[in-house]
């Protein structure tokens, strides 16, 4: 609108001194003044003009890594992480808050010009992903699919949404906020153990090893379990939580008699390849639960 208000001004202008060429010199000179400075105006509208014009027509790569960060931090700031004790319905409900929350900011990307194709195809990806979680929530708030089949999916569809994520963090300039760094960690892990092979990963957790394990008595006559574990991969694992319930199967084969070990979150932290770390538990007593022996976060 300003290119066009001031398109007219100038045309104005030079209609005036082209009707006014009987003057003296002195209005002359102050006329070619008046031109001068126009043409600079001019000069300058063009400019902006021009400089508007590329930034409207220009890729939207640029625009998208600052929305993409928008949408990811205000679903993260959300998140406020419940631990309590939750009914599936309950669980959907504050997934389904989440996903809100990242489509009230993701701007609709499928008819922007990138000039990075791959980028593109990620961020059309990204966004088709959550429609699908949308979806899929949606579906198991209507019965239409049971539980295990909806944890199944939704698994499926966090590692998908894992990769993409890492994959544009790790190749293009996407600025995350350092207080959300773990949220990026944990996509890393979680992409690093699906590369590994999640049986190679419990194997390296769960080694069985006599000289792997170490029992201490304490002064008060309960007993410290000291496991060694070694980072057996390639990938350098950050901010990596392990949560873990230990047994002692007092060298039988018989589950009942085995011993639970305290169940509690072991903050692994960095983990680099050929790294040992030594997670150590306090034994508790039997509770005759023996599903699980470790689960990661």
């Amino acid at each position: 609108m300003r290119y066009k208000l001031l398109s007219v001004f100038i045309i104005a202008i030079f209609v005036f001194t082209a009707g006014c060429s009987s003057q003296n010199t002195a209005t002359e000179q102050k006329e070619e003044s008046m031109t001068s400075e126009t043409a600079e105006d001019q000069s300058e509208v063009s400019a902006d003009s021009v400089s508007a014009e590329a930034e409207e027509n220009s890729a939207y790569d640029n625009l998208f890594l600052k929305n993409f960060s928008e949408a990811l931090q205000a679903r993260w700031e959300a998140d406020a992480g419940n631990e309590t004790e939750r009914s599936f319905e309950e669980i959907l409900g504050d997934l389904k808050s989440l996903v809100d929350k990242e489509l009230d900011v993701f701007i609709d990307c499928q008819d922007k010009k990138f000039e990075d194709s791959q980028l593109q195809e990620y961020a059309i990806a990204y966004m088709n992903g959550l429609h699908k979680q949308e979806k899929l929530i949606a579906d198991a708030m209507e019965g239409n699919i049971p539980e295990e089949t909806f944890n199944e999916e939704w698994k499926a569809s966090y590692l998908k949404r894992a990769r993409q994520v890492c994959a544009v963090y790790d190749n293009y300039d996407l600025k995350i906020d350092s207080k959300y760094m773990y949220q990026i960690n944990a996509f890393h892990n979680t992409v690093y153990i699906d590369e590994y092979g999640a049986d190679l990963f419990w194997d390296m957790l769960n080694n069985t090893s006599d000289e792997n394990w170490e029992f201490i008595t304490e002064d008060d006559g309960k007993e410290l379990i000291k496991v060694h574990c070694v980072n057996q991969s390639k990938y350098e694992f950050k901010d990596l939580p392990i949560y873990c319930v230990v047994y002692d199967t007092k060298g039988t084969d018989d589950d009942s008699d085995d011993d639970e070990v305290e169940a509690i979150e072991y903050e692994i932290g960095d983990w680099k390849p050929g790294e040992e770390v030594i997670m150590t538990f306090k034994r508790t007593t039997d509770t005759g639960d023996n599903d699980v022996v470790a689960l990661y976060n």
